[in-house]
């Protein structure tokens, strides 16, 4: 991967040639696209090399909004791979003990996740290493998110009142009495070949019984405008895709389990979207459009939304008022 310097954002606007390793899609990246084009280009353009401590002042904005979750990505990581965790020990015990590991092992791993994300936001570690617990909200400021001790308590509000339905839901308390430890599977992405690109799927917990591959995820629902929603039916069909590509199986389940702070919980098998591959095709096409013949791309050919309502909900609104705001000259 190219080093990029402090002159990162001066070659951001007069053109750069794309980072190595090419083009690759995902859901989210459609997303993205969608929403704005402009938080497109900063997501995955100007953030390359934010990393460096002598990169421009923008580019580290842009790395720390790239890799910050906001308050329901938290929520939702932090159940899913608390679940996931408890599951996987839960499986290596008795079957007459499992539920009640389970049980422990989840509220354990909400709890530690929580506490360490109360002690990151105060002590700001994030702010010079982003993978480190932190909030999006906090790093923008909003006042809701200022007080960590508070964020604590609006975390343990919510997980306590998503536990119990979760807790009874059918189809889990059947996974953790009958899985085998060697039918479970964890990963942050799956890769999916894809015409001359890659395609990244997030992949939750992905279970197999008999001939069926079940892929679980976990959504915490908020007011984000619908073009930042998940589209599940997408992930669904890809994930058919990914489990017909490299597992060799035809029968899939998408499992979603949403939750939210009013205490609405549903967990519901979502069906595969319709012809999942000529919307990955156009998707792609419209993104690959915005490079230039010779592999550049520019920063203003990335068109601002023209719904500016959009602004207050959008990750990247600290970088895009930075260039706005003239504070980057070409």
């Amino acid at each position: 991967m190219r080093d990029f310097q402090a002159d990162v954002i001066r070659a951001a606007i007069t053109g750069k040639p794309l980072p190595e390793g090419g083009f690759s899609w995902s859901p989210a990246r459609m997303q993205l696209f969608r929403f704005c084009q402009r938080a497109y280009f900063i997501r995955y353009y100007l953030a390359q090399g934010g990393w460096n401590i002598h990169a421009h002042p923008a580019a580290r904005t842009a790395y720390l909004e790239k890799h910050l979750p906001d308050f329901n990505q938290f929520l939702s990581r932090t159940l899913e791979q608390s679940v996931s965790d408890a599951l996987f020990y839960a499986v290596r015990r008795e079957k007459k003990e499992r539920t009640d590991i389970f049980r422990r092992a989840l509220v354990q791993g909400l709890e530690r996740r929580t506490s360490a994300l109360i002690i990151g936001l105060e002590k700001q570690d994030y702010l010079t290493d982003p993978k480190l617990p932190g909030l999006l909200e906090t790093f923008h400021g909003e006042t809701d998110f200022l007080h960590p001790e508070k964020v604590g308590s609006r975390c343990a509000a919510v997980f306590s009142k998503a536990l119990p339905p979760l807790l009874e839901e059918k189809d889990l308390k059947e996974k953790i009495e009958n899985l085998e430890p060697l039918s479970l599977r964890k990963e942050e992405l799956l890769a999916l070949n894809w015409r001359s690109f890659i395609v990244w799927l997030h992949a939750g917990i992905i279970c197999t019984e008999g001939d069926t591959v079940t892929g679980i995820r976990f959504h915490a629902m908020g007011k984000q405008p619908e073009s930042l929603l998940p589209d599940h039916g997408l992930e669904s069909a890809l994930f058919r895709e990914y489990v017909r590509q490299k597992m060799h199986r035809e029968k899939t389940k998408f499992n979603i389990f949403s939750f939210d702070e009013a205490e609405k919980t549903a967990y519901n098998t979502v069906e595969p979207g319709p012809v999942a591959a000529d919307r990955v095709d156009v998707s792609s096409t419209g993104m690959l459009r915005m490079v230039r013949d010779n592999g550049e791309v520019y920063m203003n050919d990335f068109a601002l939304t023209t719904e500016p309502e959009k602004c207050s909900f959008c990750p990247f609104r600290q970088t895009c008022a930075m260039i706005r705001s003239n504070e980057i000259q070409s």
